[in-house]
Protein backbone atom coordinates (compact mmCIF):
# COMPACT_ATOMS: atom_id res chain seq x y z
CA UNK A 1 0.00 0.00 0.00
CA UNK A 2 1.48 3.34 -1.07
CA UNK A 3 2.07 5.35 1.85
CA UNK A 4 -0.22 8.62 2.33
CA UNK A 5 1.53 11.97 1.48
CA UNK A 6 1.01 15.37 2.98
CA UNK A 7 -1.40 17.35 1.87
CA UNK A 8 0.99 19.92 0.53
CA UNK A 9 2.46 16.89 -1.27
CA UNK A 10 -0.78 16.25 -2.47
CA UNK A 11 -1.83 19.79 -3.75
CA UNK A 12 1.35 19.51 -5.95
CA UNK A 13 0.55 16.31 -7.18
CA UNK A 14 -2.87 17.27 -8.32
CA UNK A 15 -1.51 19.90 -9.96
CA UNK A 16 1.03 18.76 -11.71
CA UNK A 17 -1.15 15.76 -12.81
CA UNK A 18 -3.85 18.64 -14.74
CA UNK A 19 -1.41 21.14 -15.69
CA UNK A 20 -0.98 20.01 -19.42
CA UNK A 21 -4.93 19.18 -19.80
CA UNK A 22 -6.99 21.61 -17.54
CA UNK A 23 -7.29 25.23 -16.58
CA UNK A 24 -6.58 25.45 -13.31
CA UNK A 25 -8.96 27.29 -11.01
CA UNK A 26 -9.13 28.67 -6.99
CA UNK A 27 -12.20 26.53 -5.29
CA UNK A 28 -13.26 29.79 -4.69
CA UNK A 29 -13.76 31.11 -7.87
CA UNK A 30 -16.78 29.94 -10.64
CA UNK A 31 -16.21 26.71 -12.35
CA UNK A 32 -16.04 27.24 -16.41
CA UNK A 33 -18.99 28.78 -17.99
CA UNK A 34 -21.12 26.18 -20.41
CA UNK A 35 -20.80 28.14 -22.54
CA UNK A 36 -19.05 26.66 -26.13
CA UNK A 37 -19.13 23.18 -24.81
CA UNK A 38 -17.97 20.37 -27.15
CA UNK A 39 -18.57 17.07 -26.36
CA UNK A 40 -16.86 14.00 -27.58
CA UNK A 41 -19.78 11.60 -28.44
CA UNK A 42 -19.64 8.36 -26.05
CA UNK A 43 -18.76 5.31 -27.93
CA UNK A 44 -19.83 1.91 -27.42
CA UNK A 45 -17.68 -0.79 -29.46
CA UNK A 46 -19.02 -4.83 -30.21
CA UNK A 47 -18.76 -7.02 -27.46
CA UNK A 48 -15.25 -8.94 -28.04
CA UNK A 49 -17.30 -12.38 -27.06
CA UNK A 50 -19.63 -11.35 -29.91
CA UNK A 51 -18.36 -11.77 -33.63
CA UNK A 52 -19.72 -8.55 -35.06
CA UNK A 53 -18.72 -7.86 -39.17
CA UNK A 54 -19.47 -4.64 -40.78
CA UNK A 55 -18.03 -3.72 -44.25
CA UNK A 56 -17.56 0.07 -43.39
CA UNK A 57 -16.73 -0.39 -39.64
CA UNK A 58 -15.92 3.46 -39.60
CA UNK A 59 -19.36 3.67 -39.80
CA UNK A 60 -20.08 1.33 -36.93
CA UNK A 61 -17.16 2.89 -34.56
CA UNK A 62 -19.09 6.10 -32.72
CA UNK A 63 -22.77 4.32 -32.44
CA UNK A 64 -24.68 3.41 -30.28
CA UNK A 65 -24.35 -0.74 -30.31
CA UNK A 66 -27.33 -1.70 -27.65
CA UNK A 67 -27.91 -5.70 -27.06
CA UNK A 68 -31.55 -6.52 -28.03
CA UNK A 69 -33.66 -9.34 -27.20
CA UNK A 70 -34.20 -11.22 -30.79
CA UNK A 71 -37.97 -13.18 -31.13
CA UNK A 72 -36.65 -14.78 -34.16
CA UNK A 73 -34.17 -17.22 -33.79
CA UNK A 74 -31.71 -15.73 -36.41
CA UNK A 75 -29.46 -13.39 -35.18
CA UNK A 76 -29.43 -10.18 -36.87
CA UNK A 77 -27.60 -6.64 -37.16
CA UNK A 78 -30.03 -3.76 -38.60
CA UNK A 79 -30.06 0.02 -37.55
CA UNK A 80 -33.46 1.84 -36.21
CA UNK A 81 -32.93 5.39 -36.24
CA UNK A 82 -29.31 5.60 -37.28
CA UNK A 83 -28.11 3.57 -34.36
CA UNK A 84 -26.46 0.36 -35.18
CA UNK A 85 -28.49 -2.36 -32.71
CA UNK A 86 -27.57 -6.34 -32.58
CA UNK A 87 -30.21 -8.67 -31.90
CA UNK A 88 -29.40 -12.46 -30.70
CA UNK A 89 -31.60 -15.25 -29.56
CA UNK A 90 -30.33 -16.35 -26.20
CA UNK A 91 -31.95 -17.44 -22.71
CA UNK A 92 -34.19 -14.06 -21.13
CA UNK A 93 -32.94 -14.72 -17.94
CA UNK A 94 -36.31 -14.79 -16.83
CA UNK A 95 -36.61 -15.63 -13.01
CA UNK A 96 -40.35 -15.02 -12.57
CA UNK A 97 -41.23 -18.34 -11.38
CA UNK A 98 -38.99 -18.98 -8.48
CA UNK A 99 -39.58 -15.06 -7.10
CA UNK A 100 -41.40 -15.47 -3.92
CA UNK A 101 -43.05 -11.92 -2.46
CA UNK A 102 -42.64 -11.42 1.28
CA UNK A 103 -45.41 -8.67 0.97
CA UNK A 104 -47.87 -6.81 -0.92
CA UNK A 105 -46.39 -3.64 -1.27
CA UNK A 106 -43.27 -2.26 -2.03
CA UNK A 107 -40.40 -1.81 0.58
CA UNK A 108 -38.77 0.84 -0.80
CA UNK A 109 -40.84 3.54 -2.82
CA UNK A 110 -38.29 6.00 -5.22
CA UNK A 111 -39.09 8.91 -7.79
CA UNK A 112 -38.38 6.51 -10.29
CA UNK A 113 -39.00 2.45 -9.14
CA UNK A 114 -40.44 0.07 -6.15
CA UNK A 115 -38.21 -2.08 -4.52
CA UNK A 116 -39.95 -5.73 -3.20
CA UNK A 117 -38.27 -7.82 -0.78
CA UNK A 118 -38.80 -11.06 -2.13
CA UNK A 119 -37.26 -14.51 -1.87
CA UNK A 120 -35.12 -16.22 -5.00
CA UNK A 121 -35.89 -19.65 -4.84
CA UNK A 122 -34.13 -21.88 -7.91
CA UNK A 123 -34.00 -25.33 -8.12
CA UNK A 124 -30.84 -26.45 -6.47
CA UNK A 125 -29.90 -23.37 -4.42
CA UNK A 126 -30.64 -22.29 -1.14
CA UNK A 127 -33.24 -19.20 -0.93
CA UNK A 128 -31.65 -15.69 -1.39
CA UNK A 129 -33.29 -12.55 -0.03
CA UNK A 130 -33.92 -10.18 -3.09
CA UNK A 131 -34.50 -6.80 -3.89
CA UNK A 132 -36.90 -6.78 -6.89
CA UNK A 133 -37.27 -3.14 -8.57
CA UNK A 134 -39.66 -2.14 -10.89
CA UNK A 135 -39.08 1.02 -12.96
CA UNK A 136 -42.23 2.72 -13.76
CA UNK A 137 -41.96 3.42 -17.44
CA UNK A 138 -43.33 7.62 -17.71
CA UNK A 139 -45.54 7.06 -20.84
CA UNK A 140 -48.13 4.77 -22.07
CA UNK A 141 -47.64 4.15 -25.63
CA UNK A 142 -47.68 -0.22 -25.92
CA UNK A 143 -45.36 -0.14 -28.39
CA UNK A 144 -42.84 2.41 -26.73
CA UNK A 145 -43.39 -0.03 -23.99
CA UNK A 146 -43.07 -3.09 -25.85
CA UNK A 147 -39.84 -1.74 -27.19
CA UNK A 148 -38.27 -0.42 -23.92
CA UNK A 149 -38.48 -3.86 -22.06
CA UNK A 150 -36.62 -5.32 -25.38
CA UNK A 151 -34.19 -2.90 -24.57
CA UNK A 152 -33.94 -3.07 -21.42
CA UNK A 153 -33.66 -7.00 -21.31
CA UNK A 154 -30.74 -6.36 -23.54
CA UNK A 155 -28.88 -4.16 -20.99
CA UNK A 156 -29.63 -7.01 -18.71
CA UNK A 157 -27.71 -9.75 -20.73
CA UNK A 158 -24.45 -6.96 -21.06
CA UNK A 159 -25.34 -6.52 -17.16
CA UNK A 160 -25.38 -10.43 -16.30
CA UNK A 161 -21.79 -10.56 -18.09
CA UNK A 162 -19.85 -7.94 -15.82
CA UNK A 163 -17.63 -9.65 -13.29
CA UNK A 164 -15.98 -6.58 -10.97
CA UNK A 165 -16.12 -7.26 -6.89
CA UNK A 166 -17.47 -4.04 -6.69
CA UNK A 167 -20.81 -4.03 -9.99
CA UNK A 168 -23.96 -5.31 -8.30
CA UNK A 169 -24.64 -8.88 -9.01
CA UNK A 170 -27.70 -9.28 -11.20
CA UNK A 171 -29.41 -12.85 -10.65
CA UNK A 172 -32.08 -11.58 -13.45
CA UNK A 173 -35.33 -9.90 -14.34
CA UNK A 174 -39.19 -10.61 -13.13
CA UNK A 175 -42.15 -10.07 -14.86
CA UNK A 176 -45.54 -8.68 -13.03
CA UNK A 177 -44.41 -5.91 -11.04
CA UNK A 178 -44.60 -3.37 -13.36
CA UNK A 179 -45.14 -2.51 -17.20
CA UNK A 180 -41.26 -3.28 -17.21
CA UNK A 181 -39.55 -5.84 -16.68
CA UNK A 182 -38.47 -5.61 -12.89
CA UNK A 183 -34.36 -6.22 -11.69
CA UNK A 184 -33.41 -9.05 -9.39
CA UNK A 185 -30.51 -8.68 -7.90
CA UNK A 186 -29.17 -8.79 -3.85
CA UNK A 187 -30.88 -7.35 -0.77
CA UNK A 188 -28.90 -4.80 0.57
CA UNK A 189 -29.37 -4.05 4.69
CA UNK A 190 -27.34 -1.00 4.60
CA UNK A 191 -29.21 0.59 1.16
CA UNK A 192 -27.39 2.79 -1.04
CA UNK A 193 -24.70 5.23 -0.18
CA UNK A 194 -27.25 7.87 0.98
CA UNK A 195 -28.69 6.24 3.54
CA UNK A 196 -25.97 4.80 4.69
CA UNK A 197 -23.84 7.82 4.99
CA UNK A 198 -26.80 9.25 7.14
CA UNK A 199 -27.12 6.16 9.26
CA UNK A 200 -24.46 3.70 9.64
CA UNK A 201 -21.68 4.49 7.84
CA UNK A 202 -22.26 8.40 8.97
CA UNK A 203 -19.02 8.37 10.66
CA UNK A 204 -17.06 6.82 8.75
CA UNK A 205 -13.13 8.04 8.59
CA UNK A 206 -11.97 9.78 6.04
CA UNK A 207 -9.97 6.84 4.88
CA UNK A 208 -12.68 4.75 4.83
CA UNK A 209 -14.63 7.20 2.76
CA UNK A 210 -11.77 7.19 0.16
CA UNK A 211 -11.83 3.80 0.26
CA UNK A 212 -15.51 3.72 -0.82
CA UNK A 213 -14.60 6.22 -3.73
CA UNK A 214 -11.31 4.68 -4.92
CA UNK A 215 -13.54 1.19 -5.58
CA UNK A 216 -16.90 3.10 -7.14
CA UNK A 217 -14.34 5.17 -9.11
CA UNK A 218 -12.35 1.31 -10.26
CA UNK A 219 -15.92 -0.35 -11.21
CA UNK A 220 -16.62 2.75 -13.20
CA UNK A 221 -13.10 2.50 -15.12
CA UNK A 222 -14.39 -1.33 -15.78
CA UNK A 223 -17.21 -0.80 -17.14
CA UNK A 224 -16.72 2.08 -19.37
CA UNK A 225 -13.19 -0.20 -20.63
CA UNK A 226 -12.74 -2.90 -23.34
CA UNK A 227 -15.09 -5.08 -23.72
CA UNK A 228 -17.81 -3.67 -22.36
CA UNK A 229 -17.52 0.15 -23.13
CA UNK A 230 -20.62 0.74 -20.51
CA UNK A 231 -21.69 3.93 -20.15
CA UNK A 232 -23.26 4.17 -16.71
CA UNK A 233 -25.45 7.43 -17.28
CA UNK A 234 -27.02 8.25 -13.80
CA UNK A 235 -24.08 7.56 -11.27
CA UNK A 236 -25.64 9.19 -8.07
CA UNK A 237 -25.54 8.04 -4.42
CA UNK A 238 -29.03 6.42 -5.13
CA UNK A 239 -27.34 3.96 -7.25
CA UNK A 240 -24.89 3.05 -5.17
CA UNK A 241 -25.28 0.30 -2.81
CA UNK A 242 -23.39 -0.79 0.26
CA UNK A 243 -23.39 -4.18 1.11
CA UNK A 244 -23.09 -5.71 4.91
CA UNK A 245 -19.54 -5.18 5.23
CA UNK A 246 -19.83 -1.63 3.51
CA UNK A 247 -18.50 -2.68 0.23
CA UNK A 248 -19.71 -0.50 -2.18
CA UNK A 249 -21.55 -1.84 -4.94
CA UNK A 250 -22.64 0.38 -8.48
CA UNK A 251 -25.86 -0.54 -10.29
CA UNK A 252 -28.52 0.81 -12.63
CA UNK A 253 -26.18 1.68 -15.48
CA UNK A 254 -27.58 1.87 -19.15
CA UNK A 255 -31.28 1.59 -17.76
CA UNK A 256 -31.56 5.16 -17.46
CA UNK A 257 -30.09 5.99 -20.51
CA UNK A 258 -32.95 3.92 -22.12
CA UNK A 259 -36.00 5.18 -19.93
CA UNK A 260 -34.63 8.72 -21.14
CA UNK A 261 -34.86 7.66 -24.71
CA UNK A 262 -39.15 6.96 -24.74
CA UNK A 263 -39.58 9.41 -22.04
CA UNK A 264 -40.95 12.91 -24.19
CA UNK A 265 -40.46 15.06 -21.58
CA UNK A 266 -37.36 16.97 -20.82
CA UNK A 267 -34.74 15.62 -18.60
CA UNK A 268 -35.59 17.90 -15.40
CA UNK A 269 -39.19 17.52 -15.70
CA UNK A 270 -39.12 13.59 -16.01
CA UNK A 271 -37.68 11.02 -13.73
CA UNK A 272 -34.49 12.68 -13.44
CA UNK A 273 -35.88 14.75 -10.54
CA UNK A 274 -34.00 12.52 -8.07
CA UNK A 275 -30.78 12.75 -10.11
CA UNK A 276 -30.50 16.21 -10.92
CA UNK A 277 -27.58 17.31 -8.02
CA UNK A 278 -24.96 14.43 -9.61
CA UNK A 279 -26.18 15.17 -13.29
CA UNK A 280 -23.37 17.01 -15.97
CA UNK A 281 -24.94 19.97 -17.37
CA UNK A 282 -24.52 18.15 -21.08
CA UNK A 283 -27.73 15.92 -19.83
CA UNK A 284 -29.60 18.98 -18.91
CA UNK A 285 -29.58 19.49 -22.82
CA UNK A 286 -31.76 18.20 -25.42
CA UNK A 287 -31.43 15.79 -26.27
CA UNK A 288 -29.00 15.06 -23.04
CA UNK A 289 -25.49 13.79 -24.35
CA UNK A 290 -24.48 10.69 -22.27
CA UNK A 291 -20.53 10.27 -22.00
CA UNK A 292 -17.77 8.70 -20.29
CA UNK A 293 -16.99 12.58 -19.31
CA UNK A 294 -20.61 13.00 -18.24
CA UNK A 295 -19.64 9.63 -15.84
CA UNK A 296 -16.49 11.55 -14.12
CA UNK A 297 -18.75 15.22 -13.77
CA UNK A 298 -21.29 12.44 -11.69
CA UNK A 299 -18.25 10.79 -10.01
CA UNK A 300 -16.94 14.64 -8.52
CA UNK A 301 -20.46 15.19 -7.51
CA UNK A 302 -19.86 11.29 -5.42
CA UNK A 303 -16.84 12.45 -4.02
CA UNK A 304 -18.39 15.72 -2.65
CA UNK A 305 -21.25 13.63 -1.40
CA UNK A 306 -19.26 10.72 0.12
CA UNK A 307 -16.26 12.90 1.69
CA UNK A 308 -18.87 15.02 3.34
CA UNK A 309 -21.74 13.27 3.49
CA UNK A 310 -23.35 16.11 1.74
CA UNK A 311 -25.37 15.48 -1.06
CA UNK A 312 -24.21 18.66 -3.58
CA UNK A 313 -26.06 21.44 -4.10
CA UNK A 314 -28.06 20.55 -1.10
CA UNK A 315 -28.19 24.87 -0.56
CA UNK A 316 -30.63 24.53 -3.66
CA UNK A 317 -33.98 23.50 -4.39
CA UNK A 318 -34.28 21.27 -7.15
CA UNK A 319 -35.97 23.71 -9.60
CA UNK A 320 -32.83 26.24 -9.48
CA UNK A 321 -30.16 23.38 -10.00
CA UNK A 322 -30.42 22.86 -13.50
CA UNK A 323 -30.04 26.77 -13.83
CA UNK A 324 -26.60 26.91 -11.45
CA UNK A 325 -25.23 23.97 -13.16
CA UNK A 326 -26.17 25.93 -16.88
CA UNK A 327 -24.71 28.55 -15.83
CA UNK A 328 -21.48 26.90 -14.80
CA UNK A 329 -21.84 27.60 -10.86
CA UNK A 330 -20.35 24.64 -8.77
CA UNK A 331 -21.96 23.24 -5.70
CA UNK A 332 -20.89 25.25 -2.46
CA UNK A 333 -17.93 23.66 -0.31
CA UNK A 334 -18.94 21.89 2.66
CA UNK A 335 -18.34 23.22 5.98
CA UNK A 336 -20.06 20.56 8.38
CA UNK A 337 -17.54 17.98 7.46
CA UNK A 338 -14.85 19.56 5.58
CA UNK A 339 -13.39 19.00 2.56
CA UNK A 340 -9.31 18.85 1.99
CA UNK A 341 -8.04 21.83 -0.38
CA UNK A 342 -6.51 19.14 -2.65
CA UNK A 343 -9.56 16.86 -2.50
CA UNK A 344 -11.86 19.79 -3.38
CA UNK A 345 -9.72 20.92 -6.31
CA UNK A 346 -9.92 17.22 -7.67
CA UNK A 347 -14.07 17.18 -7.21
CA UNK A 348 -13.71 20.83 -9.17
CA UNK A 349 -11.36 19.14 -11.79
CA UNK A 350 -14.69 16.73 -12.31
CA UNK A 351 -16.76 19.07 -12.45
CA UNK A 352 -15.39 21.31 -15.20
CA UNK A 353 -18.49 22.58 -17.31
CA UNK A 354 -16.75 21.96 -20.56
CA UNK A 355 -16.80 17.18 -20.64
CA UNK A 356 -13.42 17.16 -23.05
CA UNK A 357 -11.52 19.13 -19.71
CA UNK A 358 -12.26 16.79 -17.48
CA UNK A 359 -9.60 14.56 -16.04
CA UNK A 360 -9.17 10.71 -17.24
CA UNK A 361 -11.24 8.24 -14.47
CA UNK A 362 -7.57 6.05 -13.91
CA UNK A 363 -5.99 10.18 -13.25
CA UNK A 364 -8.49 10.48 -10.90
CA UNK A 365 -8.19 7.21 -8.95
CA UNK A 366 -4.04 7.62 -8.79
CA UNK A 367 -4.76 11.05 -6.82
CA UNK A 368 -6.85 9.82 -4.66
CA UNK A 369 -4.83 7.08 -3.41
CA UNK A 370 -1.93 8.93 -2.70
Amino acid sequence: MVARGSTRQRRTAYGNAFVPRLKRHSPKQPFPTASGRSLLAATREPFGSLPVEHKDKQKVKGRTLSAVVSESQQDDLFRVDGSMILTFSRPSHDVTAYIKQKGRYPAKVGRISDVYKCVLEKPGEPGAVVAVKAHRAGFNDANAIQECGKKLKGEVYIWIRLDHPNVLKLCGIANGFGPLPALVSPWMENGDLTEYLEGPGRNISREGRISILVKVGEALHYIHSAPHHVVHGNLTGFNILIDNEGQPLISNFELSCILEEYNTTSYFKSHRLGSIQWAAPELLEEPPKFSIESDVYSYGCTMLHALSGQVPYTELRDIRIPYAKLNGSPPLRPTDHPIEDSHWELIGHCLDAIPSRRPKLPDVLALLRI
